[in-house]
């Protein structure tokens, strides 16, 4: 595996959004969550969510020592209870997904199926199986109650085979159409369109930058409406079940070492870069969407430990003090004041609603004020480092009240008495000039 670190921004939690609800991704943000896992040798991985008990969980495979499983906490990896495990080495990537229906985990690697039940143990659901292949992907059709398995390394090289387990059998399949040989590629399931998407992968002669879904009977090759990623293999591809899209992060340059650090999102019809890149340049990592969380997490090695990032979004910044409605005479001062954290956050005031220019700071003073001045006063607090849409908080509003006086009011004392009269009475008759 190829993972170099990058630095990351931002210490982030929550989806990006105005308010509550959702807004676009240059929102996000990757954040360092500090969950390394010591490794050793050359690791292959992947990794999936449970949704019965909330976690992600990961299969790390070298090519010396255990196979071993973890589940992410709070507190970062932690090793997973289990009984009857596979302990078998192995130099390939496996193929680990979770069974929601059954709620079972599958994981596929050489000529074995193996499952983890509610009980913790493992049990090997079928062996051998010659008809599995080294560096199989499969994903859980949720829609058809299946894990499907496409692609794969045997002994001649990259295959086509589709394949499908229901916890009982293992069937192969002969669609009418299939991708070509592949191995390496990204596979993940739409749970909205209720098909499994592959992208990439190493074929013949290279690879490649198709898009194939399969929707349980056929597969078609999807040609994407304008810019599309670059061919690689070994990509990390996720469904992002909030914002019900497909992510791409990574995979491998073509005939180097090195690795991409780009991230895209696939909505069925076409790609769309998104402008945050990944804090490491990665192939062959463990990813999973965290349903819990609403956040995407990729785990790979850097130096000679694992580490952990999420794709995640600024909360709503903390604002502490809002700016409070106040009345004032013509011609006084009005000033608003938003009270908020020491975080980096840009300020923007608001008339009614419209941006006033040049008014970016936490403190809103008017002059002179006229009758023209009254209005409805808010400021939009967000965070400095974000593109906008994104989290925000709007401090206020605060209604301002100008009161106009009265012309009887001549002296100005605030009513209308015999001073005033007075005050009319002493220029009766004077010259003007």
């Amino acid at each position: 595996m190829h993972l170099q670190t990058k630095a990351l921004i931002g210490l982030v939690a929550g989806l990006c959004g105005m308010g509550a609800g959702l807004a676009v991704a240059p929102c996000y943000q990757w954040e360092d969550i500090g969950a390394p896992v010591p490794i050793g040798g050359v690791p292959r991985a992947d990794a999936t969510f449970d949704t019965f008990n909330n976690n992600a969980v990961m299969v790390r495979m070298a090519s010396s020592g255990p196979v071993q499983f973890f589940t992410l906490r709070p507190t970062g990896w932690t090793a997973l209870g289990q009984n009857n495990a596979p302990l078998s080495a192995a130099s390939f990537k496996p193929a680990l997904d979770y069974d929601r229906d059954r709620q079972t985990l599958v994981f596929a690697y050489g000529d074995s199926i193996f499952e983890l039940d509610s009980s913790g143990t493992w049990s090997n659901a079928l062996a051998p199986l010659p008809s599995l292949m080294s560096s199989v992907e499969g994903v859980y059709d949720q829609a058809r109650r299946q894990m499907v398995y496409f692609g794969g390394r045997v002994s001649s090289g990259p295959t086509d085979r589709t394949m499908t387990w229901d916890g009982v059998s293992l069937t192969e399949l002969t669609p009418a159409t299939t991708p070509p040989p592949t191995a390496g590629h990204g596979m993940a399931y739409d749970a909205v369109r209720q098909r499994v998407v592959v992208f990439g992968g190493e074929v013949q002669g290279g690879v490649t930058d198709a898009v194939w879904e399969w929707d349980g009977a056929e597969w078609e090759q999807i040609i994407p409406i304008g810019a599309a990623p670059a061919a690689r293999d070994r990509c990390s591809l996720q469904y992002d079940s909030v914002r019900q899209v497909v992510v791409l992060v990574g995979g491998r340059i073509p005939g180097t070492a090195q690795s991409y650090d780009d991230c895209w999102e696939w909505d069925g019809v076409e790609w769309r870069e998104r402008q945050f890149a990944a804090p490491v340049a990665s192939s062959d990592e463990a990813s999973t969407f965290e349903e819990n969380r609403g956040t995407l997490v990729i785990a790979g090695t850097a130096a000679s430990h694992f580490v952990t990032v999420r794709l995640d979004a600024p909360g709503a910044p903390w604002v502490t003090g809002h700016p409070q409605s106040r009345t004032v005479e013509v011609g006084e001062t009005a000033s608003f004041t938003v009270d908020a954290s020491d975080a980096p956050y840009t300020f923007q005031w608001r008339k009614n609603g419209v941006d006033m220019p040049g008014k970016t700071t936490p403190n809103l003073v008017l002059t002179n004020v006229q009758e023209s001045d009254a209005a409805v006063y808010d400021c939009v607090v967000a965070w400095a480092a974000f593109a906008q849409p994104c989290s925000v908080t709007i401090a206020g509003p605060a209604a301002l009240t100008v009161n106009l006086g009265c012309d009887a009011d001549v002296t100005g004392d605030g009513s209308v008495n015999f001073s005033d009269l007075n005050e009319v009475l002493s220029r009766y008759n004077q010259a003007c000039d």
